[in-house]
């Protein structure tokens, strides 16, 4: 069956089987549960902050207590250049949403942009089909919450993560050549190489999607 992360901020909860579990099965079934904690020092809870962790965790004000009234409530995720960044919601509960002219529309709602206000997300209510996940095309993401008024609902509870190695200046009379997500490609300028292979050209790899498995020495004539 599907993996689900989310957490309630609940202390303690009763799960039934047949009315919690979303996708219908037949014959013996296995339920795993597991808790991870979250330090609170991981969790970013004051609005209007620019966020540049390489990850961690980003939630409501007062998150599971409640949330109040909340014009707008922003974090701005930036990484380097080369970068993206990854946003998955691991709990929401907000008020569900009305019916405009057929279509849904939050009242309270958690949304993430990016660059010039592409909206890549816009989630509020309390189901599974809630829990989304985004990634970002550059190395920037905003995420905004507002409210129309106090709520006893537990708000939101979201996970970011930074992935790709960032963009390494290319050396003095050097430059890059290109560079995916997995490797990059260097080259010195004619008549020059690098110091420790003494050749013009230099292949990095992008070790665990976080670190390169070298530095980018200097050209020399």
């Amino acid at each position: 069956h599907p993996s689900i992360s989310r957490c309630s901020g609940k202390n303690n909860c009763t799960y039934k089987y047949v009315d919690n579990y979303e996708t219908e099965c037949t014959g013996i079934g296995v339920v795993m549960v597991k808790f991870v904690c979250v330090q609170e020092s991981q969790v970013q809870r004051f609005c209007n902050v620019n966020v540049r962790r390489p990850k961690g965790y980003i939630s409501s004000p007062r998150y599971p207590l409640f949330y109040p009234k909340l014009d707008s409530c922003t974090w701005n995720i930036e990484g380097e250049e080369g970068q993206k960044v990854l946003v998955q919601v691991l709990d929401i509960s907000t008020t569900l949403p009305r019916r405009y002219y057929g279509r849904p529309v939050c009242d309270d709602s958690l949304t993430v942009t990016e660059g010039d206000n592409r909206n890549l997300m816009t989630t509020c209510g309390d189901t599974v089909d809630s829990l989304k996940q985004v990634e970002s095309l550059g190395n920037r993401l905003k995420v905004n919450f507002q409210s129309t008024q106090f709520n006893p609902l537990r708000g939101f509870l979201l996970r970011y993560q930074l992935k790709n190695c960032p963009t390494l200046s290319a050396p003095k009379l050097g430059y890059l050549v290109h560079r995916n997500d997995s490797s990059a490609l260097y080259m010195c300028c004619k008549g020059h190489v690098f110091n420790d292979t003494m050749e013009n050209v230099k292949v990095l790899s992008c070790i665990d999607g976080e670190h390169w498995n070298s530095v980018l020495p200097p050209c020399i004539p």
